[in-house]
């Protein structure tokens, strides 16, 4: 199970629970095991939240991650072309 540490905002953000999502996809591609969840620690509040992994919410992730992806090969395809 990942286990993630912040030691900065101590709130559960968007961007730390994806950030945990995806650390269960490279552990369960790595190990070849199911990871269902993640943990984040936050140092300041001495709080431990867990962050299961939701379907969804992995799926418009990588949406995301494929896009900013193609954004970037066409950056460098028209740098490419100059």
């Amino acid at each position: 199970m990942p286990f993630e540490i912040k030691t900065g905002r101590a709130v559960a953000g968007m961007e730390h629970r994806a950030q945990t999502m995806l650390y269960t996809l490279l552990m369960g591609e790595r190990y070849g095991a199911e990871v269902p969840s993640g943990l984040l620690f936050y140092t300041q509040s001495e709080e431990v939240v867990r962050v299961p992994t939701v379907r969804n919410e992995v799926r418009a992730l990588m949406m995301r991650r494929n896009e900013l992806a193609g954004w970037i090969m066409r950056r460098i395809r028209q740098g490419e072309a100059k």
